[in-house]
């Protein structure tokens, strides 16, 4: 494990220009070697990083700022090699920088290049592709008439293996505010226009605005309006990838019903992570990142397999893209799978809210909206309206009562017309009896809808369940008994019933422990309309409903201890463990029980080393039993054991203006199906301006 750092800065006057910069050097090294084969994996990757900031004239007027990057990596599996080179620079400047009105403006490219083995029979692809912005984002801080324009154009080309990159996109940005006759009003409008080549040329326009009114008309009255229009132009021809295509904001686990997944990253760094890719030849994502900002998407594939040749594959461009096929053992870069080519089309949205709430007096309140939603597509439309209400009433100190009531009406018209109602209704009752706090609360839905053909399903449910809890003083404990039954049924023979109960206890005997337990139990049992064939002769005559019934039993606690409190040290240890039973019994004598047993500890320490450093370091280690057992036509039994030891430490401490975050993780688990050693290390320094 390998780390070298070298950065000088400078500065100097020459005229009227100040010159500030620095120099960055970062080497990293990582580790993941599979115990129980001879699979291993090293990566190294060297960074250097260049930034000069200045300004003309004065940093009102326009100061700016330049930064240069080029990494150079290489990934090691066994004996074959991966590399990827990148090479970037980005400007940025801040021009007008006033009260009432300031710009900025930027621009940035980035040229990345991967050189990926796949399997010695398929060779190897190269990955090239290149990515271009500039933008615009304008601020006027006008009293009457705040707004802010958005303009940005990026441009995304190159290869992948035989297949071409070409894609740009065009946005426009507008927002306002503005207060007219005690209204708080606000206006967004959004324009952006996608040009994308993938083996045919296609364009798509969208434009979405967006309104907004609302006001006080008292501390006791509050009304808002909202409208939302959205449409969208389809040109050219399309790819029509028949499986599920998803877009995503946050981590996601990929399912074999995926085809596509596009991540937006906007927010923050994204993870995919990938199914096992062993016995699944064939299977394919296409994985997309969409945004445009310097967050990046890692795909991760199970402990002790690879993906083209490496622990991970990072995309950070916009429009950075991946087509990654199993080969039965790991995942291998390909091509995008070609569907069904079709034409364009237009897409409407209309959406409308109008909420307002009531509040006569400081017990009681009440609020209310109408929602309405539009889409139409060429011959296909979908109507739907709905309405809620909520009351809340403080009886007295010791009594509360919330009631909701929500009403949807929907209406779909595509190749058939379906149509559907759904009630539902919910009563919470909260009260004090000697000294015990008492929950009580009930729910009620009924559905309709209406297929075509004539087909219809009716589906009721009806809910009930309470909580009653007490606080002792006996070491600051709270005990808490909680009970839910529901039962639901359909039109088509469907039922469905769920008993659940819990006991839990909580308990912080001194500032420096805290102790919880739980006891819980479920029964469910279900009757569904899928029909089960018995037999060779007559089956067809003798059809049965599929019938399931579940017991899940389970008992679990926690510990923590505070073993060492100071005003630099910080030495805490935790425990726990849950021991679980499920008994599932199915219509022909098919029996399943899973038992589960699972222990933790945990010590995690935290010092103040100096007046800058502060460094942490925790240790957990983890235990795992389950067993399996069917009973039936054929008994099966399997048994599963897992040890996991992990360490993640991390220290941050500021030299001067440099401040610098190392931290080192390592994990290892043996037992399961893939046992693995993990080594990671992390760097990174800041030096302000």
């Amino acid at each position: 494990m390998l780390c070298d750092i070298d950065k000088v800065a400078f500065a100097f006057q020459f005229g009227k220009y100040s010159v500030r910069g620095a120099f960055e050097l970062e080497t990293r090294q990582e580790r993941e070697r599979t115990l129980e084969r001879t699979s291993t994996y090293e990566s190294f990757e060297h960074r250097y990083k260049l930034g000069i900031q200045s300004y003309v004239l004065s940093p009102r007027l326009l100061n700016y700022q330049i930064d240069l990057s080029l990494g150079l990596g290489k990934v090691k599996t066994n004996d074959d090699y991966s590399s990827i080179d990148d090479f970037g620079w980005r400007a940025q400047g801040e021009f007008l920088a006033g009260k009432s009105l300031n710009g900025v403006f930027y621009t940035h490219k980035e040229t990345t290049e991967r050189f990926a083995p796949l399997t010695s029979s398929m060779g190897s692809v190269n990955i090239t592709q290149t990515n271009t912005a500039y933008g615009l984002m304008v601020n006027m801080n006008y009293p009457n008439l705040p707004t802010q324009i958005n303009l940005e154009e990026n441009f995304t080309e190159g290869t992948s293996g035989s297949s071409r990159i070409d894609r740009s996109q065009r946005q426009l940005q507008l927002n306002t505010e503005k207060s007219i006759s005690g209204f708080n009003t606000r206006i967004n409008y959004a324009y952006r226009q996608e040009d994308d080549y993938i083996e045919t040329a296609n364009t798509n326009r969208e434009h979405n605005a967006y309104a907004s009114l609302e006001r006080a008309f008292s501390f006791d009255k509050f009304f808002r309006q909202e409208l939302k229009f959205t449409i969208q132009d389809r040109v050219g021809k399309y790819q029509d990838i028949t499986a599920r295509t998803v877009t995503t904001t946050e981590d996601y686990i990929f399912t074999t019903a995926d085809e596509i997944v596009r991540f937006d990253a906007v927010f923050k760094n994204l993870v995919g992570t990938l199914p096992s890719a062993r016995g699944d030849l064939g299977r394919t994502f296409t994985v997309v990142k969409i945004d445009g900002s310097t967050n990046t998407v890692t795909l991760k594939p199970q402990p002790g397999e690879t993906i083209g040749g490496a622990l991970s594959l990072v995309l950070s461009t916009q429009w950075a893209e991946v087509t990654i096929i199993s080969d039965g053992a790991n995942w291998v870069i390909g091509e995008r799978k070609k569907g069904t080519i079709v034409g364009g089309g237009r897409t409407k949205n209309y959406w409308a809210n109008t909420f307002f709430s009531y509040r006569p007096t400081k017990d009681f309140s009440c609020e209310n909206s109408l929602n309405f939603f539009l889409w139409d597509r060429e011959n296909q439309t979908q109507k739907s309206i709905m309405a809620a209400h909520s009351t809340n009433y403080q009886v007295t100190p010791e009594l509360s009562v919330i009631a909701n009531i929500n009403a949807t009406v929907t209406d779909l018209n595509t190749s058939g017309r379906t149509d559907g109602e759904n009630v539902s209704a919910t009563i919470n009752y909260d009260t004090m009896l000697s000294n015990w706090n008492w929950r009580l609360f009930y729910l009620v839905n009924f559905s309709h809808t209406g297929e075509p053909q004539g087909n219809t399903l009716n589906r009721g449910e009806t809910s009930l369940g309470s909580t009653v809890s007490r606080d002792f003083p006996f070491w600051q404990s709270r005990l808490l008994f909680g009970a839910h039954f529901s039962k639901s049924a359909d039109s088509r023979g469907g039922e469905t019933t769920s008993t659940q109960g819990a006991i839990t206890w909580n308990a912080t005997p001194n500032e420096r422990l805290n102790i919880s337990s739980g006891v819980h139990y479920s029964f469910d049992d279900a009757k569904t309309t899928t029909v089960i064939v018995v037999g060779t002769e007559n089956s067809e005559q003798n059809p049965k409903p599929y019938i399931i019934t579940t017991h899940t039993a389970s008992v679990d606690f926690g510990l923590q201890y505070l073993l060492y409190a100071a005003a630099d040290k910080l030495i805490t240890l935790n425990g726990g463990g849950i021991l679980s039973r499920q008994l599932s019994i199915g219509t022909e004598g098919f029996d399943f029980t899973t038992d589960r047993a699972f222990f933790y500890g945990q010590l995690i320490f935290k010092a103040m080393l100096a007046r800058n450093a502060f460094f942490s370091i925790t240790t957990r280690g983890e235990w795992e039993e389950s067993t399996f057992m069917k009973q039936g036509n054929r008994e099966e039994k399997t048994n599963k054991v897992r040890t996991v030891y992990s360490t993640e430490s991390s220290l941050n401490f500021r030299f001067r203006k440099v401040t610098i975050e190392l931290s080192f993780n390592l994990r290892k688990e043996m037992g399961s199906d893939n046992p693995y050693e993990r080594q990671s290390f992390y760097l990174k320094m800041n030096r302000p301006f």
